[in-house]
């Protein structure tokens, strides 16, 4: 019988001479983890950056971060100037004309659901500047406009 007391003497002793694992510590906060992780998601909203005036913003005017600048070789050229005629018959056929009426010995022509008479003036917009075209003459079927000394007739 000695060996088997001798067999567990050896299996217990060596488990006996390890050193017991250390208890954890009971003064941890249990929230630290949830501290951490509000952190890391709320930390760049509560302490944003330093503002980088180099970044691209889109309410700047001119180039800023990004965008390219313009090359210096190449002097800025307005477009041609456009001429009268050119500049009425581009403009013209953007004008809905729905209909004509006369009243009182007048003639009108509604253009875009306004009456428009001979003498009346229609405001368009053309690449940032307004252009006054003028009724010329109000005919049954036709309406001619004036820009400057350059005629247009359109047909209804």
């Amino acid at each position: 019988m000695k060996p088997p007391a001798l067999l567990l003497a050896l299996l217990v002793l060596p488990a006996a001479a390890q050193t017991p694992p250390a208890p954890e510590a009971k003064n941890a906060d249990p929230f630290d983890k949830t501290r951490v992780n509000i952190e890391l998601l709320l930390g760049r909203r509560m302490k944003p950056p330093a503002f980088d005036p180099s970044a691209y913003s889109p309410f700047a005017i001119g180039p800023v971060g990004g965008l390219p600048a313009a090359d210096p070789k190449t002097p800025d050229q307005p477009p041609p100037a456009a001429t009268s005629e050119s500049l009425l018959r581009a403009l013209a056929p953007r004008l809905r004309v729905t209909g004509y009426f006369s009243r009182e010995g007048l003639s009108f022509a509604v253009v875009d659901g306004t009456p428009r008479r001979e003498g009346d003036v229609i405001i368009l917009n053309h690449q940032g500047s307004a252009v006054n075209l003028r009724v010329r003459r109000v005919e049954d079927g036709r309406l001619v406009l004036g820009l400057g000394d350059a005629e247009y007739t359109l047909r209804f």
